[in-house]
């Protein structure tokens, strides 16, 4: 926790001082604070927090015939690299690669082409203690770093419209049940679309007055 404080106050001081790099950008860019800790950001008017994961398992189900009322999904393989070309660096400062040139990912056959992507390996340097086979194996576990990082997986989001149950007549007994927040997960289920997928809340419009969702966006694809 300590380490932790200590960033955030770094993050925020470097922000003050320089006025080169916004609050948002500390926060979310690369290199930011929830890259470097793996966290999730939680706003409440003023106050931000950042914390391990925003919203729950609500154990909520929206199935076809029951409450889902249309749903669309998108695909998006832009950002996908299923071959890694990692990059360091032989004594004189030149390019090194690998031996084998290049780190194939187990999903390479999913896809029609082969989607590379280069990499480059600050710390695999050839010099001051550094041998050549152990820049290539630092070479070699930054690919595989990656590629467990998910680079080599397609982003899928799905835009649900569904009645929300708790504002129903008859579920009064059961609003508890039917709780929803910002970045709690469902799963939504559509045998006639051939999903059955767990996502996360993302957006919603709520009516103060008549303390009801007017509508709820489920997005994120958690598996």
């Amino acid at each position: 926790m300590n380490k932790f404080v200590s960033r955030v106050r770094e993050l925020c001081l470097g922000v003050v001082r320089s006025f080169r790099e916004f609050p948002v950008e500390a926060l979310l860019g690369d290199g930011g604070l929830t890259e470097e800790w793996g966290a999730e950001i939680a706003r409440d008017w003023w106050d931000v927090y950042a914390v391990e994961r925003v919203g729950r398992d609500t154990g909520i189900v929206i199935r076809q015939g029951k409450n889902l009322k249309s749903l669309s999904g998108i695909l998006d393989d832009s950002g996908v690299v299923t071959r890694i070309v990692p990059v360091g660096a032989d004594k004189d400062g030149n390019a090194l690669y690998l031996p084998e040139v290049y780190v194939d990912s187990e999903n390479i056959g999913n896809y029609p082409v082969i989607k590379w992507g280069k990499l480059s390996v600050s710390e695999a340097k050839v010099g001051s203690g550094m041998t050549a086979a152990q820049a290539y194996t630092k070479m070699r576990e930054a690919a595989q770093e990656a590629l467990d990082d998910g680079c080599d997986a397609t982003d899928f989001t799905l835009d649900i419209d569904f009645v929300h149950l708790k504002d129903c007549v008859g579920y009064e007994e059961y609003q508890a049940l039917y709780d929803l927040g910002l970045g709690d997960s469902v799963r939504v289920i559509s045998p006639a679309a051939g999903v059955d997928a767990t996502v996360r809340m993302t957006d919603y419009e709520y009516d103060c007055l008549k303390k009801r969702f007017n509508s709820v966006s489920l997005g994120t694809v958690v598996d």
